[in-house]
């Protein structure tokens, strides 16, 4: 009888101290902010930025739109070269002997 007892008391005590847990969870996962992902395209070969305010000499190339977006980027966000995609009759001079290799 004492056995019976002991473990309806010990379940007793698990299942409410999963549902406690569960609760609190649920909670604290629904009271975060949803997250959100901003993503920087780079608009053709030299790496000008698509809506960036940056001087065209100052963001040329994509290593100078990383540093120009290290201030303002934040870490969750993305940073895409696309160059080349926007004017589709230019082609990437560091890609060209690339290309021509491959052809080959």
């Amino acid at each position: 009888m004492k056995t019976e007892q002991f473990l309806g008391n010990r379940f007793a005590f698990t299942a409410i101290l999963f549902f406690i847990i569960i609760t609190f969870s649920t909670a604290t996962l629904q009271a975060e902010e949803p997250s959100s992902l901003n993503i920087w395209i780079t608009s053709d070969i030299e790496g000008y930025l698509v809506g960036c305010d940056c001087p065209s000499g100052a963001s040329a190339g994509l290593s100078a739109v990383a540093a120009a977006l290290e201030g303002i980027k934040g870490v969750e966000d993305l940073l895409l070269d696309a160059g080349g995609f926007r004017e589709p009759l230019r082609s990437d001079p560091l890609l060209e002997g690339f290309m021509d290799k491959a052809a080959a």
